[in-house]
């Protein structure tokens, strides 16, 4: 399930970029990270050190989005230090309930990072019509 899910996600990245105007470099950059998140967030296996390839490229998104991005993968690499390395064998061995929590809180957070990367956000404004040359 988690390769067709990690399938679609990065179909809908490639859709979403390529039918979107070539604006530079900073829209290449945001697809370019939600692509990485999205094979992070439903891949198999969520290793920590897969956070730390996020960061490098997440870091470069530009704008509100950028900020809202690297703060919920902030989030999600402390949620991560806290069951690893101590934890990781109890998890492991014990299905240790307190770890399978923050596991399971920071691959939501790591959805939500590749959700706000990828999600337009609606055009609430009305354009205003421009005159017609007479």
């Amino acid at each position: 399930m988690t390769t067709i899910v990690g399938t679609a996600a990065l179909l809908l990245v490639w859709v979403r970029y390529a039918r979107g105007a070539a604006e530079g470099d900073a829209r290449f950059v945001r697809y370019a990270a939600a692509a990485v998140a999205a094979f992070v967030a439903f891949g198999k296996v969520v290793s920590p050190q897969f956070l730390v390839w996020l960061l490098a490229i997440v870091v470069l998104v530009q704008g509100k989005r950028g900020f809202v991005s690297v703060t919920l993968l902030v989030a999600a690499c402390a949620l991560t230090r806290l069951w690893f390395p101590r934890q990781y064998w109890d998890l492991v061995k014990q299905f240790d309930p307190s770890s399978s929590w923050l596991v399971l809180v920071r691959d939501l957070v790591l959805v939500a990072v590749f959700a706000t990367l990828v999600v337009s956000r609606g055009r609430s404004r009305i354009r205003a019509k421009k005159p017609e040359p007479a």
